[in-house]
């Protein structure tokens, strides 16, 4: 007495699988929103930073003084978003060109600002007008800051070659966004209409 399961329940059963493997990926995060060259920004990453720049929206505006401003439309902050992660990407592949050394010199550069006793108070004021934890703000706002600035160093006196790479880089590395209603038209990441 044996069970006997057919082709079509195999079938059934892998689809199954599949959709509930979606699920997870998405659940936790780790179902990319875009790839620049063969780097990849994760959900888990795209929300964070779209977290980030509502958080800073809602906390700093108010404070501007500039009356009521209008609210900037969740497709916008979205459009943002994808385009903070693909110029952080775009930064990466090109120190990975110029000269990787800059990697190291960027993290030192960050944990300097971080162990600074001047900036005890800074995961405080990145909690406050970010919504972001320490490590997170490092991440996406202390090191890509870092990268543009040893990249700005490395090219000293030539900011027009540095302009020059940084543009045909972002028109010949492929760029492809997971995300539904937004795409690269090979200069920055538009909303479809």
């Amino acid at each position: 007495m044996g069970i006997n399961i057919s082709g079509k329940s195999y079938f059934i059963l892998a689809v199954v699988l599949l959709l509930l493997g979606g699920v997870a990926l998405m659940g936790f995060g780790f179902l990319p929103v875009l790839k620049v060259g063969g780097r990849a920004a994760s959900y888990a990453e795209f929300l964070k930073v779209l977290g980030a720049l509502k958080t800073f929206e809602e906390r700093v505006a108010p404070r501007s003084g500039a009356g009521e401003a209008p609210a900037t439309p969740t497709q916008e902050f979205k459009r943002l978003a994808l385009a903070e992660l693909a110029d952080n990407l775009f930064l990466d592949e090109m120190i990975s060109k110029t000269d990787p050394g800059i990697f190291k010199k960027t993290e030192e550069m960050a944990a300097w600002v971080l162990n600074d006793r001047k900036n005890s108070s800074l995961g405080g004021a990145s909690e406050e007008l970010y919504g972001l934890e320490l490590e997170d703000f490092k991440k996406f706002v202390l090191l890509p800051q870092a990268k543009r600035d040893a990249l700005t160093e490395y090219y000293k006196g030539d900011a027009e070659k540095l302009s020059e790479i940084w543009l045909a880089l972002k028109k010949s590395v492929e760029v492809k966004i997971y995300y539904p209603g937004y795409f690269w038209d090979g200069e920055d990441v538009r909303i479809k209409n």
